[in-house]
């Protein structure tokens, strides 16, 4: 339906300040599905998945081989009359193609019968009239570009009223937003939370969940907190050689893995003296940015 009213797209551009970030042409509709009324987004990625593309290609290099299998073996009949051959040819005409068109003719060639021996320099030789269909297998661009837009389409499709989200746009940008979410739940997935819970009772369960949920939403603010002041500062991190502008959770967290807290024991100090080992000038940067310094190692207490 979008794509017969083409005029309708809308272009919108990137969503984000990547290089290589995909643009959008999105068309919103209103229609009833199962008895009730839904907001559609159909949305068209200028960016299509490499799977998709390789799975056209196929798809492409296969109905080629086939026609060209076919047109030879319907190339070598012979036919007596051309009523017979332009038969053939309005049939073979018809077989489905999906990235190609087939174009054909009805071609009348002679044959001249020879007798055996050495031919006479007075008689004239018999030819034989007959009728052979030769085709052509021709790429249909425009219907390779046609799929290759249907396979970078989807639809998103909600039931949020215009109030709580006004426009396509922003059903795409919710849509586009989740990955977000995504990626920091995939953390509470890894094996090495998940393959170590031996809980059984429902309330230890449930308050483990709770734990892991308030780690994750801590994880979380780092990430955004480090993001904002990259912002805001216009000053990439730079990690592994590389400058980052969207660090993740991950990446910012990694940088402390190192860092130890020395601790001073001897009976004529009052207080333990502890000192802090591998603090360097990007995790100093990033407790800044978190409005932090060192002493959240130094002041803590419990278990050594």
């Amino acid at each position: 339906q979008a794509y017969r009213n083409e005029a309708d797209w809308v272009r919108i551009g990137p969503l984000n300040d990547k290089k290589d970030a995909a643009t959008y042409r999105i068309q919103g509709a209103e229609e009833e599905l199962y008895g009730r009324d839904y907001r559609f987004a159909i949305v068209h990625s200028s960016t299509l998945d490499r799977r998709k593309q390789k799975k056209i290609d196929k798809q492409i290099k296969e109905e080629q081989s086939k026609g060209e299998k076919s047109i030879r073996e319907w190339g070598k009949v012979e036919y007596h009359c051309r009523e017979d051959a332009d038969a053939r040819l309005t049939e073979c005409l018809k077989m489905p193609l999906k990235y190609h068109r087939l174009e054909g003719r009805v071609v009348q060639k002679e044959q001249i019968k020879r007798r055996p021996g050495r031919p006479s320099e007075t008689e004239k030789p018999p030819t034989k009239t007959f009728y052979v269909c030769e085709f052509t297998l021709v790429r249909d661009e425009e219907q390779i570009q046609k799929q290759r837009d249907m396979e970078s389409t989807f639809v998103l499709i909600s039931n949020a009223s215009r109030d709580k989200v006004p426009s396509s746009l922003d059903l795409l940008r919710r849509y586009k937003s989740q990955i977000e979410v995504e990626n920091l739940f995939r953390a509470l997935k890894h094996p090495y939370f998940v393959h170590g819970v031996f809980l059984k009772n429902e309330d230890r369960i449930l308050g483990l969940c709770y734990v892991l949920v308030i780690g994750l939403l801590i994880y979380a603010l780092i990430q955004r907190r480090v993001r904002i002041k990259i912002a805001e500062e216009d000053k990439p991190l730079r990690l592994y050689g590389k400058n980052f502008y969207r660090p993740t959770g991950k990446t910012i967290l990694e940088q402390f893995d190192y860092i130890s807290v020395i601790e001073f024991k001897d009976t004529s100090f009052t207080d333990d003296k502890r000192m802090v080992s591998n603090m360097n000038e990007t995790t100093q940067l990033i407790l800044q940015w978190l409005g932090l310094d060192e002493s959240i190692y130094l002041k803590r207490n419990g278990a050594r």
